[in-house]
Protein backbone atom coordinates (compact mmCIF):
# COMPACT_ATOMS: atom_id res chain seq x y z
CA UNK A 1 0.00 0.00 0.00
CA UNK A 2 2.80 2.59 0.66
CA UNK A 3 4.32 1.59 -2.58
CA UNK A 4 0.99 2.40 -4.17
CA UNK A 5 0.70 5.72 -2.61
CA UNK A 6 3.97 6.64 -3.73
CA UNK A 7 3.26 5.96 -7.13
CA UNK A 8 -0.01 7.87 -6.68
CA UNK A 9 2.38 10.95 -5.86
CA UNK A 10 4.61 10.32 -8.08
CA UNK A 11 2.14 10.31 -10.76
CA UNK A 12 0.32 13.40 -9.77
CA UNK A 13 4.13 14.88 -9.71
CA UNK A 14 4.24 14.04 -13.28
CA UNK A 15 1.20 15.53 -14.16
CA UNK A 16 1.90 18.99 -12.55
CA UNK A 17 5.37 19.05 -14.41
CA UNK A 18 3.24 18.84 -17.72
CA UNK A 19 1.66 22.14 -16.63
CA UNK A 20 4.69 24.23 -16.74
CA UNK A 21 5.84 22.71 -19.09
CA UNK A 22 6.22 24.69 -22.83
CA UNK A 23 5.73 21.01 -24.22
CA UNK A 24 2.23 20.56 -22.71
CA UNK A 25 0.94 23.71 -23.35
CA UNK A 26 2.23 22.84 -27.19
CA UNK A 27 -0.33 19.98 -26.91
CA UNK A 28 -3.24 21.76 -26.11
CA UNK A 29 -2.72 23.92 -29.17
CA UNK A 30 -2.34 21.21 -31.15
CA UNK A 31 -5.11 18.51 -30.00
CA UNK A 32 -7.75 20.60 -29.67
CA UNK A 33 -9.72 19.05 -32.83
CA UNK A 34 -9.76 15.83 -30.24
CA UNK A 35 -11.97 17.63 -28.27
CA UNK A 36 -16.05 18.42 -29.26
CA UNK A 37 -17.41 21.57 -28.67
CA UNK A 38 -21.17 21.16 -29.41
CA UNK A 39 -22.03 20.45 -32.59
CA UNK A 40 -18.49 21.58 -33.78
CA UNK A 41 -14.89 20.62 -33.63
CA UNK A 42 -12.33 23.21 -33.71
CA UNK A 43 -9.08 22.65 -35.35
CA UNK A 44 -5.72 24.51 -34.89
CA UNK A 45 -2.82 25.22 -36.79
CA UNK A 46 0.36 27.26 -36.07
CA UNK A 47 -1.18 30.70 -37.16
CA UNK A 48 -4.92 29.96 -38.21
CA UNK A 49 -8.09 28.37 -36.47
CA UNK A 50 -10.69 26.79 -38.64
CA UNK A 51 -13.75 24.97 -36.96
CA UNK A 52 -15.33 22.18 -38.66
CA UNK A 53 -18.72 20.66 -38.77
CA UNK A 54 -19.03 17.44 -37.17
CA UNK A 55 -19.21 15.57 -40.33
CA UNK A 56 -15.90 17.27 -41.91
CA UNK A 57 -13.84 15.96 -38.97
CA UNK A 58 -12.20 12.44 -40.37
CA UNK A 59 -13.45 9.28 -38.81
CA UNK A 60 -16.52 11.21 -37.32
CA UNK A 61 -19.52 9.12 -38.25
CA UNK A 62 -21.61 11.54 -40.98
CA UNK A 63 -25.64 12.08 -42.16
CA UNK A 64 -25.46 12.92 -45.81
CA UNK A 65 -22.20 13.61 -47.78
CA UNK A 66 -19.24 14.73 -46.36
CA UNK A 67 -17.64 18.11 -47.10
CA UNK A 68 -14.20 18.21 -48.50
CA UNK A 69 -11.74 21.20 -48.55
CA UNK A 70 -12.84 22.06 -51.90
CA UNK A 71 -16.21 22.98 -50.42
CA UNK A 72 -14.60 25.49 -48.04
CA UNK A 73 -14.62 28.70 -50.00
CA UNK A 74 -11.68 31.12 -49.57
CA UNK A 75 -11.84 34.23 -47.06
CA UNK A 76 -12.79 37.21 -48.80
CA UNK A 77 -9.94 39.91 -47.97
CA UNK A 78 -11.09 43.50 -47.54
CA UNK A 79 -9.96 46.38 -49.75
CA UNK A 80 -7.79 48.04 -48.33
CA UNK A 81 -7.61 51.23 -50.77
CA UNK A 82 -8.74 54.38 -49.22
CA UNK A 83 -12.31 53.37 -50.27
CA UNK A 84 -11.92 50.27 -49.37
CA UNK A 85 -10.75 51.16 -45.74
CA UNK A 86 -14.06 53.57 -45.01
CA UNK A 87 -16.29 50.80 -46.32
CA UNK A 88 -14.81 48.53 -44.20
CA UNK A 89 -14.10 50.47 -41.09
CA UNK A 90 -17.99 52.00 -41.02
CA UNK A 91 -19.78 48.40 -41.52
CA UNK A 92 -18.88 44.86 -40.43
CA UNK A 93 -17.10 42.62 -41.54
CA UNK A 94 -18.03 39.30 -40.32
CA UNK A 95 -21.80 39.10 -41.24
CA UNK A 96 -23.85 36.21 -40.57
CA UNK A 97 -24.62 34.02 -43.54
CA UNK A 98 -27.63 31.69 -43.43
CA UNK A 99 -27.80 28.82 -45.76
CA UNK A 100 -30.78 25.98 -46.88
CA UNK A 101 -29.98 22.61 -46.79
CA UNK A 102 -32.23 19.66 -48.84
CA UNK A 103 -35.20 19.45 -46.37
CA UNK A 104 -35.77 23.36 -46.23
CA UNK A 105 -34.40 23.93 -42.78
CA UNK A 106 -31.69 27.03 -41.85
CA UNK A 107 -28.35 26.29 -41.28
CA UNK A 108 -25.73 28.46 -39.87
CA UNK A 109 -22.37 29.25 -41.71
CA UNK A 110 -20.80 30.14 -38.89
CA UNK A 111 -20.52 26.69 -37.68
CA UNK A 112 -17.84 26.51 -40.34
CA UNK A 113 -15.56 29.78 -39.79
CA UNK A 114 -11.70 30.69 -39.67
CA UNK A 115 -9.83 33.14 -38.16
CA UNK A 116 -6.35 33.62 -37.84
CA UNK A 117 -3.96 34.30 -35.38
CA UNK A 118 -1.36 37.05 -36.50
CA UNK A 119 1.84 37.78 -34.91
CA UNK A 120 2.76 34.68 -33.05
CA UNK A 121 2.31 31.17 -33.50
CA UNK A 122 2.88 27.54 -31.75
CA UNK A 123 6.11 27.77 -33.01
CA UNK A 124 6.97 31.45 -31.71
CA UNK A 125 9.23 30.55 -29.02
CA UNK A 126 9.72 34.09 -27.84
CA UNK A 127 6.32 34.41 -26.75
CA UNK A 128 6.39 31.24 -24.55
CA UNK A 129 4.23 30.81 -22.55
CA UNK A 130 0.93 32.11 -24.66
CA UNK A 131 -1.48 33.79 -21.73
CA UNK A 132 -4.06 33.18 -24.84
CA UNK A 133 -4.76 29.68 -25.89
CA UNK A 134 -7.08 28.70 -29.08
CA UNK A 135 -9.73 27.39 -26.03
CA UNK A 136 -9.68 30.30 -24.70
CA UNK A 137 -9.68 32.98 -27.83
CA UNK A 138 -12.81 30.98 -28.83
CA UNK A 139 -14.72 30.88 -25.53
CA UNK A 140 -14.23 34.79 -25.57
CA UNK A 141 -15.63 35.15 -29.76
CA UNK A 142 -19.07 34.84 -28.16
CA UNK A 143 -18.88 37.82 -25.38
CA UNK A 144 -17.18 40.31 -27.98
CA UNK A 145 -19.34 42.89 -29.67
CA UNK A 146 -21.13 41.86 -32.65
CA UNK A 147 -19.17 43.71 -35.13
CA UNK A 148 -15.39 42.07 -34.42
CA UNK A 149 -16.68 38.85 -33.09
CA UNK A 150 -15.66 36.92 -36.66
CA UNK A 151 -12.61 38.86 -36.46
CA UNK A 152 -8.70 37.71 -36.12
CA UNK A 153 -6.75 37.84 -33.23
CA UNK A 154 -3.32 39.89 -33.36
CA UNK A 155 -0.42 39.32 -30.89
CA UNK A 156 0.55 43.56 -30.32
CA UNK A 157 2.36 43.23 -27.40
CA UNK A 158 4.10 40.21 -25.42
CA UNK A 159 5.63 40.92 -21.88
CA UNK A 160 8.70 38.10 -22.71
CA UNK A 161 9.08 39.40 -26.13
CA UNK A 162 8.55 43.01 -26.02
CA UNK A 163 9.69 43.65 -22.24
CA UNK A 164 8.35 44.70 -19.08
CA UNK A 165 7.43 48.38 -19.89
CA UNK A 166 3.93 50.78 -19.72
CA UNK A 167 6.02 52.78 -22.36
CA UNK A 168 6.66 49.72 -24.42
CA UNK A 169 3.16 48.46 -24.09
CA UNK A 170 1.55 51.43 -24.87
CA UNK A 171 3.80 52.41 -28.33
CA UNK A 172 2.71 48.83 -29.49
CA UNK A 173 -1.11 48.75 -29.11
CA UNK A 174 -1.29 52.84 -29.85
CA UNK A 175 -3.05 52.63 -32.47
CA UNK A 176 -5.10 49.71 -31.69
CA UNK A 177 -9.10 50.30 -30.74
CA UNK A 178 -10.36 46.85 -29.46
CA UNK A 179 -8.15 45.03 -27.41
CA UNK A 180 -8.23 41.97 -25.90
CA UNK A 181 -5.70 41.70 -22.05
CA UNK A 182 -4.68 38.77 -20.70
CA UNK A 183 -2.62 38.34 -18.30
CA UNK A 184 -1.41 35.09 -16.23
CA UNK A 185 0.17 34.88 -12.92
CA UNK A 186 2.56 32.91 -11.15
CA UNK A 187 -0.55 30.85 -9.45
CA UNK A 188 -1.83 29.92 -12.46
CA UNK A 189 -4.74 32.17 -12.71
CA UNK A 190 -5.61 33.45 -16.00
CA UNK A 191 -7.52 36.79 -16.55
CA UNK A 192 -8.26 39.98 -17.94
CA UNK A 193 -10.37 42.16 -19.64
CA UNK A 194 -11.98 43.32 -22.98
CA UNK A 195 -11.78 47.46 -23.87
CA UNK A 196 -13.13 49.35 -26.96
CA UNK A 197 -10.97 52.49 -26.21
CA UNK A 198 -6.92 52.57 -27.45
CA UNK A 199 -5.05 52.83 -24.69
CA UNK A 200 -3.37 55.86 -24.33
CA UNK A 201 -2.14 58.47 -21.42
CA UNK A 202 -5.52 60.07 -20.67
CA UNK A 203 -4.12 62.57 -17.06
CA UNK A 204 -7.75 63.28 -17.04
CA UNK A 205 -8.92 60.34 -15.26
CA UNK A 206 -11.02 57.30 -16.66
CA UNK A 207 -12.87 56.96 -19.92
CA UNK A 208 -13.99 54.45 -22.32
CA UNK A 209 -17.00 52.22 -23.70
CA UNK A 210 -20.04 50.16 -22.06
CA UNK A 211 -18.80 47.30 -24.61
CA UNK A 212 -15.88 46.79 -21.92
CA UNK A 213 -15.74 43.69 -19.46
CA UNK A 214 -13.66 41.68 -17.63
CA UNK A 215 -12.86 37.96 -17.99
CA UNK A 216 -11.17 35.61 -16.07
CA UNK A 217 -10.88 31.06 -15.62
CA UNK A 218 -12.67 29.54 -12.87
CA UNK A 219 -9.70 27.31 -11.75
CA UNK A 220 -6.34 27.88 -12.14
CA UNK A 221 -4.55 27.19 -15.31
CA UNK A 222 -2.20 24.65 -13.32
CA UNK A 223 -5.56 22.42 -11.92
CA UNK A 224 -4.63 19.18 -11.99
CA UNK A 225 -5.66 17.60 -15.99
CA UNK A 226 -4.54 14.28 -16.67
CA UNK A 227 -5.30 14.69 -20.27
CA UNK A 228 -5.12 17.25 -22.96
CA UNK A 229 -8.80 17.20 -23.38
CA UNK A 230 -9.56 17.97 -19.46
CA UNK A 231 -6.82 20.96 -19.93
CA UNK A 232 -8.77 22.25 -22.84
CA UNK A 233 -12.12 21.97 -21.09
CA UNK A 234 -10.62 23.77 -18.18
CA UNK A 235 -9.66 26.43 -20.87
CA UNK A 236 -12.82 26.53 -22.39
CA UNK A 237 -15.26 27.76 -19.48
CA UNK A 238 -14.93 31.59 -18.31
CA UNK A 239 -16.42 33.79 -15.89
CA UNK A 240 -17.23 37.32 -17.45
CA UNK A 241 -18.05 40.36 -16.14
CA UNK A 242 -20.18 42.91 -18.20
CA UNK A 243 -20.48 46.68 -17.78
CA UNK A 244 -22.65 47.73 -14.77
CA UNK A 245 -23.76 51.02 -15.60
CA UNK A 246 -23.51 51.97 -12.21
CA UNK A 247 -20.22 54.20 -13.43
CA UNK A 248 -18.33 55.21 -16.21
CA UNK A 249 -15.09 54.26 -14.74
CA UNK A 250 -13.66 52.17 -17.67
CA UNK A 251 -10.36 52.37 -18.31
CA UNK A 252 -7.17 54.54 -17.72
CA UNK A 253 -3.92 54.69 -17.61
CA UNK A 254 -2.51 58.13 -16.46
CA UNK A 255 0.64 58.78 -18.38
CA UNK A 256 3.19 56.45 -20.26
CA UNK A 257 5.03 55.44 -17.12
CA UNK A 258 2.06 55.29 -15.12
CA UNK A 259 -0.49 52.42 -14.29
CA UNK A 260 -2.96 51.08 -16.24
CA UNK A 261 -6.70 50.40 -14.76
CA UNK A 262 -9.87 48.84 -16.10
CA UNK A 263 -12.88 49.89 -13.11
CA UNK A 264 -12.58 51.38 -10.19
CA UNK A 265 -14.47 54.22 -8.33
CA UNK A 266 -17.94 54.92 -6.75
CA UNK A 267 -21.06 55.51 -8.27
CA UNK A 268 -21.38 58.50 -10.61
CA UNK A 269 -24.10 59.56 -8.22
CA UNK A 270 -21.87 59.37 -5.22
CA UNK A 271 -18.46 58.93 -6.31
CA UNK A 272 -17.10 60.09 -2.96
CA UNK A 273 -17.89 56.00 -1.89
CA UNK A 274 -14.87 55.32 -3.76
CA UNK A 275 -14.86 51.49 -4.61
CA UNK A 276 -11.86 49.12 -6.07
CA UNK A 277 -10.47 48.53 -9.65
CA UNK A 278 -10.92 45.42 -11.30
CA UNK A 279 -7.47 45.52 -12.64
CA UNK A 280 -4.91 47.43 -11.73
CA UNK A 281 -0.90 46.60 -13.50
CA UNK A 282 1.90 47.94 -12.29
CA UNK A 283 3.75 50.58 -14.50
CA UNK A 284 6.93 47.98 -14.43
CA UNK A 285 4.21 45.10 -15.64
CA UNK A 286 5.54 42.75 -12.81
CA UNK A 287 2.54 42.85 -10.66
CA UNK A 288 -1.12 43.73 -10.34
CA UNK A 289 -3.96 43.95 -8.33
CA UNK A 290 -7.64 43.45 -8.26
CA UNK A 291 -10.60 44.36 -5.71
CA UNK A 292 -14.01 44.18 -6.08
CA UNK A 293 -14.95 46.33 -8.68
CA UNK A 294 -18.34 48.58 -8.91
CA UNK A 295 -17.73 49.29 -12.63
CA UNK A 296 -18.13 45.55 -13.57
CA UNK A 297 -19.53 44.42 -10.81
CA UNK A 298 -17.05 41.47 -10.04
CA UNK A 299 -15.07 40.12 -6.69
CA UNK A 300 -11.25 40.25 -6.71
CA UNK A 301 -10.52 38.31 -10.18
CA UNK A 302 -7.65 35.29 -8.88
CA UNK A 303 -8.45 32.71 -7.38
CA UNK A 304 -5.39 30.99 -6.09
CA UNK A 305 -2.85 32.39 -3.60
CA UNK A 306 -3.38 35.97 -2.49
CA UNK A 307 -6.57 37.54 -4.14
CA UNK A 308 -5.92 41.23 -4.71
CA UNK A 309 -2.37 41.32 -5.55
CA UNK A 310 -0.48 38.96 -7.78
CA UNK A 311 2.68 38.66 -9.71
CA UNK A 312 2.94 38.46 -13.22
CA UNK A 313 4.36 35.80 -15.17
CA UNK A 314 3.27 37.08 -18.74
CA UNK A 315 0.45 39.84 -20.11
CA UNK A 316 -0.64 40.11 -23.68
CA UNK A 317 -2.23 42.84 -25.62
CA UNK A 318 -4.54 41.28 -28.46
CA UNK A 319 -6.00 43.40 -31.36
CA UNK A 320 -8.56 42.16 -33.40
CA UNK A 321 -8.54 43.35 -36.98
CA UNK A 322 -10.85 41.75 -40.15
CA UNK A 323 -7.69 41.31 -42.38
CA UNK A 324 -5.50 38.04 -42.27
CA UNK A 325 -2.11 39.34 -42.90
CA UNK A 326 0.23 41.52 -40.77
CA UNK A 327 1.00 44.34 -43.89
CA UNK A 328 -2.88 44.92 -44.20
CA UNK A 329 -4.16 44.82 -40.62
CA UNK A 330 -1.06 47.36 -40.23
CA UNK A 331 -2.44 49.81 -42.95
CA UNK A 332 -6.33 49.20 -41.86
CA UNK A 333 -5.31 49.70 -38.19
CA UNK A 334 -3.50 53.19 -39.63
CA UNK A 335 -5.77 54.46 -41.68
CA UNK A 336 -8.11 53.45 -38.85
CA UNK A 337 -6.23 56.08 -36.30
CA UNK A 338 -6.27 58.66 -38.94
CA UNK A 339 -10.18 58.93 -38.66
CA UNK A 340 -9.77 58.93 -34.97
CA UNK A 341 -6.91 61.80 -34.87
CA UNK A 342 -8.38 64.23 -37.43
CA UNK A 343 -11.93 63.25 -37.37
CA UNK A 344 -12.77 66.98 -38.29
CA UNK A 345 -11.63 67.27 -41.34
CA UNK A 346 -14.94 65.22 -42.41
CA UNK A 347 -17.55 67.90 -43.63
CA UNK A 348 -21.02 66.74 -44.10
Amino acid sequence: KEGEDKGEQADKSEIAKKHHSAAFRSEVWQTCSSSSFGSTKTIYDAGSVRRLSVSEVPGEATTGETKTDDSVQEDVIPDTSVSGFFKSFFTSPAKEEEDTDAEGDVTNEEEDEKYTILATSLEDTDCHPHVLSPPIMEALRSHLPFTVRQDNYWLKYSMVRDGASMRSLLSKVRSSTRTIIAIETFEGDVLGAFVSSPWRPHPSGYYGSGEAFLWRLPKSRFSTCKTVEEQIELESKLDIFDWSAKNRNVQTVTSADGDLVVGGGGPDEDPSQGGGSGITVAADISRGFSEACLTFESPELPTEGQKDMFEIANLEVWALTPVDNINQAENLELGRQFVFDHGNFVQD
